[in-house]
């Protein structure tokens, strides 16, 4: 697991990395932790989960957050003096805010939270020689009377005789939604929701069927309470 903890003040950047360690090693945890008072470098680079001051003389956290939108990591937790800027902070992928000074209690629930998240899923077979994990897939849809995977980098994976609806029945726990006949999407990679419309994160655009609407938004109301991943 790559971490990320971004701070301008250098005091404050010890004290979270510190934590981190501690944390990782009471749960034997193999983490990589970088520590940058760089703005930028969250950006430039590639994290599982990034510790985020809101207040930074070049740039504030709420922009680096934007910036980071539409990407499926890092998973954001954002620290702060000022309460008043945790309305701002809401977006995709914070799973949480910090107030400092650190409280060992709520950084222990915080990083809880997104070591589950990170870590939620499992291998799936998706022919007799592909594995891929279940959190990489975005959606599975039909092609006459096959099945295929859309992974998130985009790759298709080759014809499957398992049926939509032997996929739907296995990957219920997963909260895999089933918008129309067509098509079975991973609501960990639906980054908005209206009307009868999903947008998914690779910019595609999905209608849910009228009968199974009411389903479908009840299901990712249920997965954005329990990750909260959305503001």
């Amino acid at each position: 697991m790559k971490v990320c903890i971004c701070d301008d003040l250098a005091e404050e950047l010890e004290l979270l990395k510190a934590a981190c360690q501690t944390f990782f090693a009471e749960r034997n945890v193999q983490a990589e932790i970088v520590c940058t008072q760089d703005p930028e470098h969250p950006i430039k680079h590639e994290y599982d989960l990034l510790i985020l001051d809101v207040e930074m003389p070049k740039k504030k956290g709420t922009a680096v957050k934007d910036q980071l939108m539409g990407r499926e990591r890092p998973l954001i937790i954002f620290a702060t003096s000022y309460q008043e800027n945790i309305v701002d902070a809401f977006g995709t992928n914070v799973i949480g805010f910090l107030a400092k000074p650190l409280v060992w209690e709520s950084f222990e629930l915080k990083m809880d939270l997104a070591v589950r998240l990170l870590l939620a899923g499992r291998m799936l077979e998706l022919s007799p020689v592909l594995y891929e994990h279940s959190e990489k897939i975005i959606m599975f849809y039909t092609e006459q009377r096959y099945t295929k995977a859309l992974l998130a980098d985009g790759e298709k994976t080759p014809l499957s005789t398992k049926s939509l609806s032997t996929w739907e029945k296995e990957l219920e726990d997963l909260y895999f939604v089933r918008v129309d006949t067509s098509h079975l999407v991973n609501c960990k990679h639906i980054v908005d929701a209206y009307d009868d419309i999903f947008v998914l994160r690779d910019g595609q655009k999905l209608k849910v069927s009228r009968r199974r609407k009411k389903d479908c938004f009840e299901k990712l109301r249920q997965y954005n309470l329990r990750f909260s991943k959305f503001a």
